[in-house]
């Protein structure tokens, strides 16, 4: 009888023992369970985020072509405005500024000619008399082409002001459209980072989908606290 008390008291401790076990194991899997949960909750959470800035960088891109196309748009209108206007002008102030240059130099030429007539009564070569009348008609004669001259300088002066005028205009519109490129270039550029930003976003997805996987398939862990827990379940009915 002693020896039954025995074994049966030894049995009952193996049976609390073994429950004391199995319920540390159910606690641990339990714990490493939630552990999983968590952090598939965190990378569901990381991952909802960078789909939010994916989402975001896209609308960015899409408003920057949107703007680089009204840009595009004005710069067009802008070439078209002005054309080869820029050359045909400069090409024509040359051609002003060579006839203004022969200008000047026949006024001085005949203003030279008419001081010779209004300081001497001979010729300086020939010795000749010069007459009142003749030195009259010469003097008169000049200041007509001097006046003619004058009035011809004038006119090209203001020609070559109002082509002035336009050139500056059309410089204007040139910075404008330089300007114009610039922001292209520069929205262009910044096209080019959200690209490589969403790249990176990507990949960090698919890298945080992979973790998952590995997470809900291989946790080493999980595995091996379950393997125990089935063992001393086994134990378990032996003892009973």
């Amino acid at each position: 009888n002693s020896i039954i008390k025995e074994k049966i008291s030894s049995t009952k401790e193996d049976i609390n023992n073994n429950k004391h076990t199995m319920q540390l194991l159910s606690e641990q899997i339990k714990y490493q369970v939630q552990l999983i949960e968590n952090n598939k909750k965190h990378d569901d959470e990381e991952i909802a985020k960078k789909l939010i800035e994916i989402e975001n960088s896209n609308n960015q891109i899409s408003t920057l072509k949107n703007n680089n196309e009204l840009i595009q748009k004005h710069i067009d209108a802008m070439n078209k405005k002005i054309g080869n206007k820029k050359e045909v002008l400069e090409k024509k102030s040359r051609q002003l500024l060579q006839i203004e240059a022969k200008a000047e130099s026949n006024i001085e030429k005949n203003k030279k000619d008419l001081k010779f007539y209004e300081t001497n009564d001979s010729c300086p070569s020939c010795k000749q008399h010069i007459t009142e009348n003749w030195k009259e008609k010469q003097k008169k004669d000049i200041q007509k082409k001097v006046e003619k001259q004058d009035n011809a300088l004038k006119e090209i002066s203001e020609e070559l002001n109002k082509i002035n005028t336009d050139l500056s205009n059309i410089t204007v519109i040139i910075n404008s459209i330089s300007q114009h490129n610039n922001e292209v270039i520069k929205n262009n550029s910044t096209i080019s980072s959200l690209n490589l930003y969403i790249e990176k976003l990507n990949k960090e997805i698919t890298q945080l989908s992979k973790n998952q996987i590995n997470t809900n398939e291989n946790d080493e862990e999980l595995k091996k606290l379950k393997a125990e827990l089935s063992k001393q379940i086994e134990i378990q009915k032996e003892l009973l």
